[in-house]
């Protein structure tokens, strides 16, 4: 069956519509990257809390670990992710994804020691990265047949922006609430953010 004029272009609105969602996700997964921005805070955190000095003390340096095996946990993840999106739809996954994250991004900021750091932060930003990241863009190129291309490209630039655009935000909080307030606040609002535009996903 033909559409006509007005529904080709009612049909257009609502998926740029998924691809503004998916950008505004994509902006909130990139923010792994300003992990730099938090380490050493979070080093001196977790030193005060535990008394460590001298030569036991934690650098940012040290917390290094957390951020490569959140870039192991994630490719991993995101296999699964491209998994459980041909299972359970896009929507979902987001949704779920976007909860994992976020959560991770949050207890990171309860954290204790450099395990639990590492459990939060490594496992469920890498595994909430890779629930959600492979759908934003496979949902969006799938629903742009004839613009493939740009569409991926677009996603995938504004995750990479991210790695721009958050860590002066990220340096804002940490001077306006400390490190342990800045991965609370950016926790709640990123499960707001995705999950919320994981509503605005096509199934």
């Amino acid at each position: 069956m033909s559409l006509t004029s007005e529904e080709t272009a009612q049909l257009t609105r609502q998926r740029w519509f998924v691809v503004i969602a998916s950008c505004l996700i994509n902006l909130c997964l990139g923010s792994m990257y300003a992990w730099s921005v938090f380490s050493p805070p979070m080093a001196a955190h977790l030193n005060a809390l535990n008394g460590l000095t001298g030569a036991a003390a934690l650098s940012g340096a040290s917390l290094a670990i957390v951020f490569g095996l959140a870039n192991i946990v994630g490719p991993i993840m995101t296999l699964c992710g491209g998994f459980l999106h041909d299972t359970f739809g896009p929507k979902k996954m987001i949704f779920i994804g976007g909860l994992i994250f976020s959560s991770g991004m949050f207890l990171s900021g309860l954290a204790t020691n450099l395990t639990m750091l590492t459990l939060f932060y490594s496992i469920g930003i890498g595994t909430g990265t890779g629930f959600t990241y492979i759908c934003t863009i496979s949902n969006s190129v799938k629903l742009f047949p004839d613009k493939r291309g740009l569409i991926g490209g677009i996603i995938t630039a504004v995750y990479g922006l991210s790695s721009v655009i958050m860590p002066p935000i990220a340096v804002a909080l940490i001077n306006s609430v400390g490190v342990v307030g800045a991965f609370k606040c950016i926790g709640v609002a990123f499960v707001v953010i995705i999950c919320g535009c994981s509503f605005l996903v096509t199934k």
